[in-house]
């Protein structure tokens, strides 16, 4: 059972930060509403969320107006197969006159919203970093003032934004499925539609008119507006905080045993367990974890608020499932190839089969 108990203001609250939030999003960001949303509701939720698209689809103009909107810093890493753990954790350097060794944070100390730009350039070693960051909120170091541990703590609040570009096939390397259950969420960017070239072309005519517009973007809502950025860290803690109190007091009964029922569908078979012949285990290779689950079920209770309920409905986790899913399933190669089409959209298929069977 919830400990936080909603009422009506509760939701409306959360509904009118949302909003302010999404709005934000979609006044400057032209085409794309869907990967606002689940930015916005992975944000409030504390998460982290993966976005694959070609070049030029805003993946960065969208984690950059979050950034404005929220007043939150934005520390950026670009993701290269020479980058090394000590270009993002940072090292130790030695101060010139003085003699002296003195730590040196890398950007992924440096801000609250760290946008990993094409994550999959960077080698498993500088990979493994992000990966430790993801889920404990801290990576071990060699900063001698970090304690005997050497491990030292992410900015709070803090959400891992990363890219990933479809189209590059050399110099890149897979996420192992490790780190891709650690992002609440996977969206796929689409290439603009010819309006939306259109309306792009007429609002933002080259990277300078770009730059202009954020420049004159501020906080939205009643996130903080301070001048002092420790101040504005402390206070958006605050507003995240009570808002996954809000998030984690949706009721969600018996739909429960839906949302175990399709992450455990996402799972092969294993030895003894029968299954129906068309059912769509036979077809997994490897599935969802407690963590999908986990991601499902919040950003189920998201969109339940934003809809103004205190309960989530089934129409909740058809919403949020295939983003909340797409990453965390491999499909085997054999039925991938029966279906004529990319892994991704026979995923997005097993997905929808695997709905419908519930």
């Amino acid at each position: 059972m919830p400990e936080y108990e909603l009422d009506r203001k509760d939701i409306e609250q959360f509904k009118k930060d949302f909003d302010a939030l999404l709005d934000g999003l979609r006044e400057h960001l032209i085409g794309q509403r869907e990967a606002a949303w689940f930015v916005v509701a992975t944000f409030l939720s504390q998460g982290h969320i993966l976005l694959e698209g070609n070049p030029g689809t805003a993946k960065t103009f969208l984690a950059q107006l979050l950034g404005q909107l929220t007043g939150l810093e934005m520390s950026r890493i670009q993701g290269t197969p020479d980058l090394m753990p000590g270009d993002i954790i940072g090292s130790p350097m030695i101060q010139p006159g003085a003699g002296e060794w003195q730590w040196r944070d890398g950007p992924i100390f440096g801000g609250n919203l760290i946008f990993v730009d094409e994550i999959n350039r960077m080698n498993p070693r500088t990979q493994s970093v992000t990966l430790q960051a993801m889920q404990e909120g801290s990576v071990q170091t060699l900063d001698r003032q970090a304690g005997d541990s050497g491990e030292k703590r992410l900015k709070r609040p803090h959400m891992f934004i990363a890219t990933m570009n479809p189209i590059e096939q050399e110099g890149v390397y897979p996420l192992p499925e490790a780190q891709l259950d650690r992002f609440t969420a996977k969206l796929i960017l689409p290439a603009p539609t010819e309006d939306d070239l259109l309306k792009i072309m007429d609002r933002y005519a080259d990277r300078h008119a770009t730059r202009a517009a954020l420049a004159d973007i501020g906080p939205c809502g009643r996130w903080p507006k301070e001048s002092n950025r420790m101040e504005r860290s402390e206070q958006a803690q605050g507003i995240l905080t009570e808002m996954r109190d809000v998030i984690n007091a949706v009721e969600v009964g018996a739909l429960d045993r839906d949302i175990a029922t399709i992450v455990r569908g996402t799972t092969p078979l294993v030895a003894d367990e029968k299954a129906a012949k068309d059912s769509p285990r036979h077809h997994v290779q490897y599935g969802g974890s407690p963590r999908g689950a986990q991601a499902l079920l919040q950003l189920a209770r998201v969109h339940a608020l934003t809809e103004e309920r205190a309960a989530i409905s089934r129409s909740d986790i058809e919403f949020v499932l295939i983003p909340a899913m797409r990453h965390r399933i491999q499909l085997k190669y054999e039925f991938v190839v029966e279906q004529g089409t990319s892994e991704a959209a026979a995923v997005e298929r097993f997905l929808q089969q695997l709905k419908d069977s519930v």
